[in-house]
């Protein structure tokens, strides 16, 4: 659990911690928020990085070899929570090495804003939360299952080359230009709302079941 009672910016420092510096295996949760300029290596990871508060994580690394990497993450019920990648485009990677997943509590809510983030495969939203993206995310494929919404806010904002996408139970809001304008996809809703405050690609289809 982050504290801050060291240097307060990097991640490497032990007296940031309470319970020692988290590894590739362990959970890091921000219950206050952090500027982190030092990710302390090459390759940086958690297995899940959870905001349990009304938090603001500043990823700001300026050494462009360092990469912070989030198998997973989680906010908590009621959270309002932001994550900005001032570092580098693609410096900041949310992925599991399966899939992007983003679990997001009741009433919960995360915004995704500065330098673009490096997903994988399908970006799984899980939860009753709001994801608002202001930045891209690179992932292939959209996944929402309980009842959760995006929001995107900005402009090419998912690339969509490999899957199509589903919403078993959720909700899209579409706020930015070029969402999947360059591929012939199909987006699946099964439960839920989409709504275009701008439009999508001549080549993309909506699917009703």
């Amino acid at each position: 659990t982050w504290k801050g009672t060291g240097d307060g910016h990097s991640w490497t420092d032990s007296a940031n911690w309470e319970g020692g510096v988290p590894g590739a295996s362990d959970k890091a949760t921000f219950p206050i928020s952090a500027e982190i300029t030092n990710f302390g290596g090459a390759d940086t990871a958690s297995a899940d990085l959870i905001l349990s508060g009304d938090v603001t994580l500043i990823l700001k690394d300026t050494d462009t070899s360092h990469v912070f990497t989030a198998q997973s993450i989680t906010v908590k019920d009621g959270s309002k929570a932001m994550i900005s990648n001032d570092a580098a485009d693609l410096q900041f990677v949310v992925s599991n090495k399966l899939h992007s997943p983003f679990e997001l509590g009741d009433e919960a809510a995360l915004t995704l804003k500065g330098k673009k983030v490096q997903g994988f495969s399908t970006l799984q939203l899980s939860g009753k939360g709001t994801l608002v993206l202001e930045t891209p995310v690179t992932v292939g494929g959209l996944h929402i299952t309980d009842g959760g919404t995006l929001v995107v806010s900005t402009d090419n904002a998912l690339r969509l080359v490999d899957n199509n996408l589903t919403i078993a139970k959720g909700n899209l809001v579409i706020n930015g230009e070029g969402f999947n304008t360059a591929t012939d996809r199909t987006l699946t809703l099964t439960d839920g709302n989409l709504t275009l405050n701008k439009p999508l690609g001549e080549k993309f289809k909506v699917k009703m079941t």
